[in-house]
């Protein structure tokens, strides 16, 4: 028996090397997501290693094997990707190809491939060994971001507001095409120089100041908040600006952004409306000493020609008397009516004058600003002027507490609630309601009659000094009642107004401002005017 003993230890350990080569190999491709592939020339089909269906997409149910991965490639592609394979066959050299397949479920993924062309051996064919790599993520994070950077270039050239970027040296790296309409310089003269250039000089120490303390302690004050400053144009003009600006970090270093917009058409036009304004205050304050001087020239005579109407009314009043008492035998009774209307006339003009004193008081009265009882008040007022309204009845609600001058006060009620049981006393079931509503800051006390109403187109005529809606034969008064209503509430710091149509009866609403602690409501009562 003849034998052979050979040592194969060295073949061993080559291929236990050649072992280890491949799975570092295999896991190096896998870690970067690689596909290896060899493609021989003339071969139609190329020999895939493994993952290939990170390339070639995952095959659908039902699907036994891909088509020629030439019919994969997109058509608008794959001509240059068959004209790169063949040129790197002809040329021998380096293959690099980027393309597009469309995979089974139709999506579309970008392609990275590469590779290098080894000769074949007489007998064997040219191949090309290569990996490729699915980019389509990649691609499509770069044309965002394309985007992103085309849409802001875009802003920053077109905004009207010049827009800086400086290092940490204080030097220009970027300056927008809107700096040249602000300062007068084209932005290739002004990126690689200093930022002082734009400022007075006055200022220029305090901005480096200010920029050496943001690189060095990354202190951001402004933060985007604007500020107002001034620039210095090329030809040598000041003008205002308004600058905001930021820290922010490209590229792995800080820079300043800033956007500066002239301000110069904006200031001119705050100091034209501040002088607008001082010039109207002036106009105001005048006009308004003018009409204080008129009203308290107006006030003095009313009060003047009231008090000094007096005494020829009395002697006119006296002398009628005397007439009547002595004569009356002597005068026939049309006479005797002559003298009767006189005496009537002179009582009404009296009155007339009493309240146009009234009227004229009221506005020179300093306030005496006090608690007031609202429903106490108005139940006070409703006894005093019962008697002359036997069968009215008056209804009170919500009437609250409040901070008012009490004797003023009390003649807002008279005039007003005497109006309300006057002009409702010839309806079968006069009815008058005085009741009180809270609205934000104010008190509003409304008094309603079921009376005769009026037009609402004259209601402007209601709150003038002897203005009035009806006749002296319809309804007595001497039209100044609502008018010194009017100045009281006024007074007050309230306004005053009414809701009316003819034959519905008549609101009348007033204001009164609160306090704190003011306006607590009460229950609602009513009670018969009248004994």
């Amino acid at each position: 028996m003849i034998g052979l003993r050979v040592d194969i230890t060295g073949r061993k350990l080559a291929e236990q090397a050649l072992r280890a080569s491949e799975e570092r190999h295999q896991l190096a491709l896998a870690a970067g997501r690689l596909v290896a592939w060899e493609w021989s020339v003339g071969d139609a089909r190329i020999g895939w290693g493994e993952r290939n269906e990170q390339i070639r997409g995952p095959l659908p149910p039902g699907v036994a094997d891909y088509p020629d991965f030439r019919d994969m490639v997109h058509p608008v592609d794959r001509e240059r990707y068959l004209a790169t394979g063949r040129r790197a066959f002809e040329e021998i050299g380096p293959y690099h190809c980027e393309f597009r397949v469309v995979w089974l479920d139709a999506s579309v993924h970008t392609i990275k491939s590469q590779g290098v062309v080894r000769r074949g051996t007489p007998g064997e064919r040219d191949r090309i060994f290569g990996i490729s790599q699915d980019i389509t993520d990649r691609v499509a994070a770069g044309e965002a971001l394309r985007e992103s950077e085309a849409r802001y270039r875009t802003l920053l050239e077109t905004t009207t507001d010049a827009v800086l970027m400086v290092d940490d040296t204080d030097t220009i790296r970027y300056a927008n095409a809107a700096v040249e309409a602000l300062f007068g310089w084209m932005p290739a003269e002004l990126v690689g120089g200093g930022l002082a250039v734009l400022q007075p000089e006055r200022l220029r120490e305090a901005h480096r100041d200010g920029v050496r303390r943001a690189f060095s302690t990354g202190e951001r004050r402004q933060n985007w908040r604007a500020v107002e400053a001034t620039g210095l144009h090329r030809d040598g003009r000041e003008f205002p600006i308004e600058l905001s600006f930021s820290l922010t970090q490209l590229g792995g270093r800080r820079y300043l952004v800033g956007f500066v917009r002239d301000i110069e058409i904006r200031k001119r036009a705050e100091r034209e409306l501040q002088e607008l304004n001082a010039t109207l205050e002036s106009r105001v304050q005048e006009r308004t000493a003018e009409l204080s001087a008129v009203n308290r020239e107006l006030e003095s005579f009313s009060y003047t020609v009231a008090h000094d109407l007096r005494a020829p009314l009395r002697a006119i009043d006296g002398f009628s008397q005397v007439l009547e008492d002595e004569l009356a035998s002597r005068l026939a009774p049309e006479e005797r009516g002559f003298l009767k209307r006189i005496r009537a006339n002179t009582t009404v003009m009296a009155q007339m004058i009493d309240e146009l004193l009234d009227f004229s008081r009221i506005g020179r009265t300093e306030l005496s600003l006090r608690p007031v009882d609202l429903d106490g008040l108005a139940r006070l007022v409703a006894g005093e002027i019962s008697p002359d309204y036997a069968n009215a009845t008056v209804a009170f609600a919500d009437l609250p507490v409040v901070d008012a001058d009490p004797t003023l006060m009390r003649l807002v009620f008279v005039n007003l609630m005497d109006n309300a049981l006057k002009f409702s006393a010839r309806v079968a079931e006069p009815r008058v309601r005085v009741e009180a509503t809270t609205a934000p800051g104010q008190i509003v006390v409304s008094i309603t009659d079921n009376g005769v109403g009026f037009d609402p187109q004259y209601s402007s005529k209601l709150f003038g000094v002897f203005q009035r809606l009806h006749s002296r034969e319809e309804f007595e008064g001497t039209g100044i009642g609502l008018a010194t209503v009017a100045r009281i509430v006024t007074r007050h710091g309230g306004r005053i107004w009414a809701d009316s149509r003819p034959g519905e009866g008549a609101s009348f609403h007033f204001t009164v401002p609160v306090r704190g602690g003011e306006g607590g409501p009460r229950a609602e009562a009513a009670v018969k005017a009248g004994p």
